[in-house]
């Protein structure tokens, strides 16, 4: 058996770097403590688990070809690795590896994405999404001294992790608040809504609640993946085409932009609020359809 202290000293001289080639995923404190290590070149990948109950033993191991191009060459190499996938073969940390250990090796994953899927352990289209909306945003609403955000997530997905990492916007300090919507509700206002983004600018003494809208369609249509594809590959192939900023353009809309008060902010982060209602882009009633929708002048294409 394999003792920790020698198989670190063994990697130790390999020039590890965390702003390089060493990533801290986020675990649950009650999940095994694991590593992964990928060779770029060979594409191999060794997987690596320890039990606290005794930090010095490997508990389980595996080792797999992990190449990305490889495995999604032809129908059998997918189905073959489909079958690992469905067996566990990283005890359910398959397309975690696979992704992030991928779009590593490309040399084009941007540092700041890598630092937001350290925090979402995994690297799917719903994560990109957040920081194409993130750039979005701050090419569109520079975050320079003075401003800050405020995002109401509603609905939620993964790309609200971008947010927490990118923007220091926890949930601790007030900078996110995540909802839910009624499917009602979606179609009201688009279904591609992704969220209202409060800019609070100092400098100016304005308040503003922008709505984004984000069309995941687009990227799905260009990516090159197959409706037979699994998951793994259709989503990573997704991943890739969205790495690109070239490709960005035409996913995010500008839905409306609405001049707010603190008094309306506050309301928005109360509990049970629909945020929408609030700054009048949908109206509290039963009956929600999209001719029940608020039109303002504030609001702006």
């Amino acid at each position: 058996m394999l003792f920790l202290n020698n198989f670190y000293s063994e990697f130790y001289g390999k020039e590890l770097k965390y702003t390089k080639n060493l990533l801290v995923v986020q675990n649950a404190r009650n999940a095994p403590l694991w590593f992964a290590f990928f060779d770029k070149a060979s594409g191999k990948c060794a997987y690596i688990e320890v039990t606290y109950e005794n930090e010095d033993k490997i508990s389980y191991q595996a080792t797999e070809n992990i190449n990305f191009n490889e495995l999604s060459a032809s129908q059998e190499s997918i189905a073959a690795w489909s079958e690992k996938v469905n067996s566990k073969i990283f005890n359910g940390r398959e397309f975690a590896i696979l992704t992030i250990s991928n779009a590593w090796a490309t040399g084009n994953l941007d540092y700041e994405l890598m630092q937001c899927l350290e925090i979402h352990n995994h690297f799917c289209p719903g994560v990109s999404s957040g920081f194409v909306l993130a750039n979005w945003m701050e090419e569109n609403y520079p975050l320079e001294e003075g401003v800050s955000y405020t995002v109401f997530s509603t609905p939620h997905w993964c790309k609200d992790d971008v947010f927490v990492k990118r923007w220091d916007a926890t949930p601790g300090k007030g900078g996110v608040f995540v909802s839910e919507l009624t499917d009602e509700e979606l179609e009201a206002i688009g279904s591609d809504l992704a969220g209202v983004f409060v800019v609070r600018d100092k400098n100016a003494g304005t308040l503003k609640a922008v709505v984004l809208g984000y069309n995941s369609d687009l990227a799905s249509a260009n990516c090159g993946a197959k409706e037979s594809d699994p998951d793994w590959v259709s989503k990573y192939m997704k991943d890739l085409w969205l790495m690109n900023p070239e490709n960005w353009d035409g996913l995010v809309t500008e839905i409306a932009v609405i001049d707010i008060d603190d008094a309306a902010l506050n309301e928005m982060k109360q509990a049970d609020t629909n945020p929408y209602v609030v700054i009048g882009l949908l109206n509290l009633v039963e009956d929600v359809s999209p001719q029940n929708l608020e039109s303002t002048e504030a609001v702006t294409a």
